[in-house]
């Protein structure tokens, strides 16, 4: 019988203080809104004003981030190293990140390099995938029914509502992706275009 052991990797490169989020974590995470973004509140020191159960769609504008304790404005949200907070509209974010392509959101709260500065405060960056040569596809719904809800305890107390509360709520959708292909004679002209 053999035993084999590994230790974690002391990081000395760097004294940042940073959190991440897998693609693994944020494809088995059930969103309303399918919005990534809000996955953030689940690592430490991370609040917002929106939950994972409020229905987050594709507008992410006036969500107020609070890292640490740092104040909304002071924190920056970036997608694949661009800027998405509006500077004068008190840090509301200005894109939504999509289930399907994000690979990995990091959350950077203290002492990170200089590359990533432009805020005060900290910083939650969204990385997404990286292209392929094949094409690919998904499918979803998002499926919310009161016949698969049990009922409060305080509706239960009247038997005018002692059934679980209507809902019912279809998020339908689905993401193509691959290579983009240019025509032959799209590419010879912009040959020629470039030699002239």
């Amino acid at each position: 019988m053999e035993v084999s052991a590994s230790n974690e990797a002391l990081q000395t490169e760097s004294g940042a203080v940073q959190s991440g989020v897998t693609s693994q974590q944020v494809d088995y995470q059930e969103l309303n809104g399918r919005n990534p973004i809000y996955i953030a509140q689940l690592l430490p020191g991370v609040r917002g004003t929106s939950t994972l159960g409020d229905f987050n769609f594709a507008s992410t504008g006036g969500m107020s981030w609070q890292i640490n304790g740092a104040r909304t404005w002071d924190s920056l949200v970036t997608f694949d190293g661009a800027p998405a907070v509006r500077t004068r509209s008190n840090g509301a974010v200005i894109g939504v990140a999509d289930v399907d392509t994000t690979q990995e959101i990091q959350v950077m709260t203290a002492d990170y390099a200089a590359e990533y500065g432009r805020a005060a405060g900290r910083q939650i960056r969204i990385i997404t995938k990286t292209g392929t040569k094949d094409f690919h596809g998904s499918a979803y719904e998002y499926f919310r029914n009161s016949e698969l809800n049990s009922n409060t305890w305080t509706r239960n107390l009247s038997t005018a509502t002692n059934f679980a509360s209507p809902f019912r709520y279809n998020n339908f959708g689905f993401t193509v992706g691959g290579p983009i292909w240019i025509p032959r004679w799209a590419r010879n002209t912009a040959r020629s275009s470039s030699s002239s």
